[in-house]
C-alpha cells in the first residue's frame, strides 16, 4: 500500500502537470487567431484567468516554459547525435596507494553529471595523446606528476620544453619530499645542472650492455638507421663504438669509461688505435673486421665502417656536453631503497636532435636499472616521447607492472611514432598500454582510438511517409561510442579514454568522455643554482683534460706494447704513407 507521503508527492506531481498542460494548450490555441504573439500580449489575453492570480503566476509560467522546452527537445533530435553517443561513466572516486584520480564533467542523456577518471593501474602503462593545445600537460600530466610524488613515487621526468615540468617537479619535491633527493640535467643550464655519466663502469655489467648503449646513441643520432639495422655499415659503426666503450670499461678499473673519452679515443690513428684495442681479448671479435680491412689496404671500406660513428659523435664533441657527461654527481639507479631520487632531464626544441640523442642514452641506461624487482615504486614521465629513441620500450611496458614501474608516454599523434619508430613499433605501443587518454586527434589516430574504445547500443529512428499514411520505426544498432569525427572535434580540455582496473577494484565503466576539471595550482618555484656553479674556465679545462688523458693513454699503451716482447705481436703495422702524429710527440713531463 502506498504511504501518505507517496500520496502527497503523487498529488503534487499531478497538479503541476495539469497546470503546465493547461498553459501549454491555451498558449498554442491562441496562435490560431492571433498567429505568433509576444509574451506580454499573451499575458494580456489571459490576465483574468484564475491561474495567473496571486502567487500562481510566476510558477505557472516557469513550469510551462520547462514543459515546452522538454517537449521541443524531445521532437528535435541533436544534429550531431550527441545524446545517442553518450554513455554512463564512473561517478565514484576509487583510490589505492598508487592511483591517480582526475575529476571530470560529462553529459549523459542530456543531463550534466560529475565523474572521476580513476587510473588504478598506472603500472600497466599510460599513453596520453592529443594535438598541440588540447590540454595534455595541463589537465593530465601535471596533476599526475603531483599525485604520484605525493604518494611517494621515485620519478624520472623527460622535460622537452625545459623548464616547464621541471619547476613543477621541484615544487612538489619540496612539498612532499618523502626522503628523496632532487637532481636536474640540462646541457644549456650548467649553473643548475648536475653531472652524470650514463655509461658508468659500475653499470656496464657485460659486453651486451655496452653494445646496447652504443646502438641507442647512434640510432638516436641517425634516425634513418632505425630501419637499416642489420646493414653492414650500420652494424660496423655500432660495433666500433662498442669496442671503444668496453675497452675503456676494462682499462684501469673504468677510470676513463665516459662517452667523451670514447669520442676522443676514436680519433686516434688506426695503427695505434687497433694495436691498443687488441690488448683487450674480449673485444677481439668486434675489431677483427676493421683490422682485416686495414691489413688489406681496403681503406674506403674501413673509412665507411668507422665514419658513421665518427661523424655522428663529432656533434657531441663540445665542452658543455663533455662537462656533463664526464661527471658522476648521482647515479641513474633512482628507485633504490637506500637512495631514492627524483630526476628531471630537459631538452631544448632548438637542439633536440643532438640533445635528444644523449638523453635517449640516459633513458635507456636508467630504465635498465629501475626495471628490476624489489625496488621502490617508480614513475617515468616522457613528454613528447617521439623526440627520444628508446629501444626496448615494448619490453618496459610488458614487464613494468611486476616491478612497479609506471610509464607515461605523451605523444601528439600516432603518425609521430610511426615516423620515428616505424608502423609496427608504434602499433605495439598503442596496443600494450593498459590506459589510454586522448584529446583532439585526427586521421588514422582517430580511427585507431575509435576502434579501441568500442561500440555501444544506439537507437535509430526512421519515418516513412506515404500518400495516406505515415509510419515510424525504431531499431537498435551497435555503433562506435566515440566515432573519429567526434575525436577530431574535441575542445581543449575535453578528453576521452579507456582505463584498466584490477581484480580487487573492478571498474564498472572503463570508458570515459568529458571535460576535465582542475583545481588551482600552487605557484611555481624557481630551481636554485648550484652552490658552486662551473665557470667557463672549469668547462674548458675539463674539455682539455679529457683530450690530454686520451693522448697520454695512447702514448703509454704504445710504449708498453713496443717494450714488452709478449705484446709486440699485437701491434698493427702502419700503412705506408700514413702519419701517426701522436708518435711524433713525446709525453709531457
Amino acid at each position: 500500500m502506498p504511504q501518505p507521503e507517496s500520496y502527497r508527492r503523487l498529488a503534487l506531481a499531478v497538479a503541476i502537470t495539469a497546470i503546465a498542460l493547461w498553459i501549454y494548450i491555451h498558449a498554442y490555441a491562441l496562435l490560431g487567431p492571433h498567429h505568433w504573439v509576444s509574451l506580454d500580449r499573451w499575458l494580456y489575453h489571459r490576465r483574468e484567468d484564475w491561474i495567473f492570480k496571486k502567487i500562481w503566476a510566476l510558477p505557472s509560467l516557469a513550469i510551462a516554459a520547462w514543459l515546452m522546452a522538454r517537449l521541443g527537445h524531445s521532437v528535435t533530435p541533436p544534429v550531431f547525435n550527441t545524446e545517442a553517443e553518450s554513455f554512463p561513466q564512473q561517478r565514484r572516486r576509487l583510490t589505492n596507494p598508487y592511483s591517480v584520480n582526475l575529476r571530470t564533467r560529462y553529459v549523459f542523456q542530456g543531463h550534466k553529471k560529475r565523474g572521476w577518471v580513476n587510473i588504478l593501474e598506472p603500472f600497466r602503462g599510460l599513453l596520453v595523446m592529443g594535438s598541440p593545445g588540447s590540454g595534455k600537460s595541463w589537465y593530465i600530466i601535471r596533476p599526475l606528476i603531483e599525485q604520484q610524488l605525493q604518494k611517494g613515487f621515485t620519478m624520472f621526468v623527460y622535460d622537452f620544453k625545459y623548464d616547464d615540468l621541471s619547476r613543477l617537479v621541484y615544487r612538489c619535491w619540496r612539498q612532499y619530499g618523502n626522503g628523496t633527493t632532487f637532481h636536474l640535467v640540462h646541457f644549456d643550464d650548467l649553473a643548475r645542472s648536475q653531472r652524470c655519466n650514463p655509461i658508468h663502469p659500475d653499470t656496464l655489467t657485460d659486453l651486451a650492455e655496452a653494445a646496447e648503449a652504443s646502438r641507442v646513441l647512434l640510432l638516436s643520432l641517425n634516425r634513418d638507421w632505425i630501419r637499416k639495422q642489420g646493414d653492414f655499415f650500420v652494424e660496423s659503426a655500432i660495433n666500433f663504438l662498442t669496442a671503444l666503450i668496453w675497452f675503456l670499461k676494462r682499462l684501469k678499473g673504468g677510470q676513463y669509461c665516459t662517452l667523451p673519452h670514447a669520442i676522443e679515443l676514436m680519433q686516434t690513428p688506426y695503427e695505434s688505435l687497433f694495436s691498443i684495442l687488441r690488448t683487450e681479448p674480449q673485444i677481439e671479435f668486434l675489431i677483427n673486421p676493421f683490422i682485416s680491412a686495414y691489413h688489406q689496404n681496403v681503406m674506403p671500406q674501413l673509412e665507411g665502417q668507422t665514419a658513421g660513428a665518427k661523424i655522428s659523435l663529432a656533434r657531441l664533441a663540445v665542452p658543455h656536453l663533455y662537462y656533463i657527461l664526464s661527471g658522476n654527481d648521482f647515479s641513474l639507479d633512482i628507485n633504490h631503497p637506500d637512495k631514492p631520487r627524483i630526476v628531471c632531464m630537459g631538452n631544448s626544441p632548438q637542439k633536440q636532435e643532438v640533445y635528444g640523442a644523449v638523453l635517449s642514452l640516459y633513458v635507456s641506461r636508467l630504465v635498465r636499472q629501475v626495471n628490476q624487482p624489489s625496488r621502490l615504486p617508480c614513475a617515468l614521465v616522457f613528454d613528447e616521447f617521439p623526440t627520444l629513441y628508446f629501444n626496448g620500450v615494448d619490453t618496459l611496458l610488458a614487464t613494468a607492472r611486476s616491478n612497479k614501474v609506471a610509464a607515461t608516454l605523451v605523444v601528439q599523434d600516432m603518425s609521430q611514432l610511426r615516423k620515428e619508430y616505424g608502423k609496427e613499433q608504434a602499433d605495439v605501443l598503442l596496443n600494450l598500454t593498459g590506459n589510454v587518454i586522448a584529446g583532439q586527434v585526427t586521421g588514422e589516430s582517430a580511427h585507431q582510438l575509435s576502434e579501441r574504445f568500442g561500440r555501444i547500443l544506439q537507437e535509430r529512428k526512421s519515418t516513412h511517409k506515404g500518400e495516406r499514411s505515415e509510419s515510424t520505426g525504431l531499431s537498435y544498432h551497435l555503433d562506435p561510442a566515440l566515432p573519429p569525427s567526434r575525436l577530431a572535434t574535441l575542445s581543449a580540455g575535453e578528453m576521452v579514454g579507456v582505463l584498466s582496473d584490477n581484480p580487487s577494484q573492478p571498474l564498472t565503466y572503463k570508458l570515459f568522455h568529458g571535460q576535465m576539471v582542475r583545481s588551482p595550482e600552487a605557484p611555481s618555484v624557481e630551481i636554485p643554482m648550484l652552490d658552486k656553479p662551473p665557470t667557463e674556465k672549469d668547462i674548458n679545462d675539463n674539455y682539455n683534460k679529457i683530450k690530454e688523458e686520451i693522448r697520454d693513454l695512447v702514448i703509454d699503451a704504445m710504449e708498453r706494447i713496443n717494450k714488452e716482447p709478449s705484446l709486440q705481436h699485437l701491434r698493427v703495422q702502419q700503412k705506408k704513407g700514413e702519419i701517426t702524429h701522436w708518435h711524433l710527440k713525446e709525453k709531457p713531463a
